[in-house]
């Protein structure tokens, strides 16, 4: 090394030791200000500070949670689910388990929560006077009434409890208000509920009428009643009636809540579900990454939700024989678990039976048998009866495509004594 090097060289040290020492000297500062804004109250400047630190120290595990606590309490959300992702993203760098299955909970949390603005317009369209008080204590008491007979299998008392509810909604609070909406709603669904599908139809389009009027298309409890068409066309057999109008619901959701809110992701599988059973494989495939993207986007990738999304992913690459792939997606799925969740019994070792079903399907019948004889020593070293007879009848399928029925016929009785037991015992089991 030459001697204009040697300086060079000398030069970046000492500039990388001086830059470093400011930045903790920053860091020092931001933290202080930020303790001292948080002791006196200021959540605002507390969080200002925080932020700044965590700029400054993105692997500093305390100012992370801080933000994201103050973050919440100041109902920035977004900003809080941020940062318990990263919060959890540096737990699983760190082996630390526990405080990964905290932020999650945190994100789980955060993605439940209503917009206030939800609430509020269900608020005004519920609106009654103290003089309606009695009126609203006999809707209440039909509708209860009409659940109980429904529940007790009486359809005539049923539906005659749910027509006196609504003849009081619409006579004490007129056609605009929730309570008649609901009222129109409930009958729909006792009539669909007793099979009667004109019927259920026409109450539900009376209430999805009314919710638009009063609460707008894009509201949740709006959607809930277009979700409750959609279910009828399909089991009408109106397939892509109903997968339309889900997909409109999910729109719908996604626009109002959020494309990670717990409703919005529900709606979104089940879009997924709907075009599985009208065996529309691809495009089940295509949405469900969709979804997976969306989830690690929002929720992190070691989020539950995001590692669920993945194994439906494998589920349905098996389904559709794309076995290398399900395989693959089903090593990701257990990393991801083994690194985020304590939760090792049931839920590794039940994706660790599907990969041995993937190599039964694909003819690797020893492979498949060496893998599910240490899922059931495991499962029985922890105590884990499920998971146990679980693999064992997945052993059960491999010795019988090996033509070995004696022994498949043994762990099959074996399978169903187990579950016969487990359902007559499952407190003993557990």
């Amino acid at each position: 090394m030459d001697m204009i090097s040697r300086f060079l060289a000398v030069v970046i040290i000492t500039l990388t030791s001086h830059f470093a020492v400011a930045a903790e000297t920053d860091a020092a500062t931001l933290q202080l200000a930020a303790d001292q804004a948080l002791e006196t109250g200021d959540i605002g400047a507390a969080l200002e500070g925080y932020l700044g630190l965590v700029e400054l120290q993105p692997e500093n595990a305390e100012a992370l949670e801080l933000t994201a606590n103050l973050a919440a309490e100041l109902g920035l959300t977004e900003l809080a689910i941020e940062n318990w992702v990263k919060r959890v993203d540096l737990a699983v760098s760190r082996s630390n388990v526990d405080a990964a299955i905290q932020g999650n909970a945190q994100i789980a949390l955060l993605f439940s929560i209503v917009p206030d603005w939800v609430n509020e317009k269900l608020a005004a369209a519920s609106y009654y006077s103290d003089d309606q008080s009695d009126m609203v204590q006999a809707w209440q008491e039909m509708t209860a009434e009409a659940q109980a007979a429904l529940e007790a299998g009486d359809a005539e008392n049923a539906l005659a409890a749910q027509e006196g509810a609504l003849m009081v909604a619409i006579d004490s609070f007129g056609e605009e208000h929730w309570l008649t909406v609901s009222a129109h709603r409930d009958l729909g669904y006792l009539y669909r509920q007793l099979g009667m599908a004109a019927e259920a139809e026409e109450f539900y389009t009376i209430a999805l009428v009314g919710a638009d009027a009063i609460l707008g298309e894009g509201h949740p409890s709006t959607l809930e009643i277009n979700a409750l068409i959609a279910e009828l066309y399909s089991a009408l057999g109106l397939e892509e009636e109903s997968r339309l109008m889900m997909e409109m619901v999910a729109a719908g959701y996604e626009s109002s809540l959020g494309a990670g809110h717990e409703t919005s992701i529900n709606a979104r599988f089940s879009e997924v579900e709907n075009q599985k059973s009208a065996g529309m494989y691809g495009a089940a495939m295509d949405s469900l990454m969709g979804l997976c993207a969306t989830l690690e986007l929002s929720h992190g990738a070691y989020h539950p939700d995001s590692v669920w999304c993945l194994e439906s992913v494998a589920s349905l690459n098996t389904t559709m024989g794309n076995y290398s792939d399900a395989e693959s997606g089903y090593e990701q799925v257990i990393i991801r678990k083994s690194l985020s969740s304590t939760e090792l019994d049931s839920s590794v070792l039940g994706v660790l039976s599907q990969v041995a079903e993937i190599y039964r399907i694909s003819g690797q019948y020893q492979k498949s048998k060496d893998l599910l004889s240490g899922v059931i020593q495991t499962a029985l070293q922890t105590g884990d009866v499920v998971a146990s007879y679980t693999a064992k009848s997945y052993l059960g399928r491999v010795l019988n495509n090996e033509g070995d029925y004696e022994k498949a016929q043994l762990v099959m009785e074996e399978v169903l004594d187990l579950s016969l037991i487990h359902i007559s015992e499952p407190t003993r089991l557990l």
